[in-house]
């Protein structure tokens, strides 16, 4: 491990996967590859070999025929970047995470405008989320959750 680069050492080798990520980003970047867009992307555009079909894309591995026409099963080195902006951007492309930053923004922004504070607010927010998922149950003498 000491003779790593320090790089390496600290980011387990992500840097590269971040390369890989940013490059297929590139290729598409308006709508992206797909939701689990890595493995998607590292199939088509798998370095130093030319993939004419993808026949099967799994969890772990791939099937596809290259130039020969020969069926061969390849492994995927990773499904994500490791970063959730990369990945999000490399599924649903630029459009997609303008959007989420849009709406995360708007939540911020809600969070920040509310007149509640403190615990207030957690207890707003939970009361809300139960009540969404319909896990809350009010009952007299104040509100329980199920489990």
């Amino acid at each position: 491990m000491n003779n790593l680069p320090l790089i390496k050492q600290i980011t387990s080798d992500r840097v590269y996967l971040w390369h890989m990520a940013n490059y297929r980003i590139s290729l598409r970047p308006l709508l992206g590859w797909g939701m689990d867009g890595f493995g998607t992307a590292y199939c088509y555009m798998r370095p130093g070999k030319k993939i004419t079909k993808v026949i099967r894309l799994g969890d772990f591995s791939f099937d596809y025929q290259d130039e020969s026409g020969e069926i061969k099963t390849a492994q995927l080195p990773t499904t994500k970047a490791h970063n959730l902006i990369l990945d999000t951007t490399l599924s649903v492309g630029l459009l997609g995470m303008a959007s989420y930053l849009a709406l995360l923004g708007w939540c911020l922004w809600q969070v920040i405008k509310s007149p509640y504070r403190g615990i207030e607010a957690g207890n707003k927010a939970l009361i809300y989320s139960g009540w969404k998922s319909g896990k809350l149950r009010i009952e007299a003498g104040g509100y329980q959750f199920q489990s």
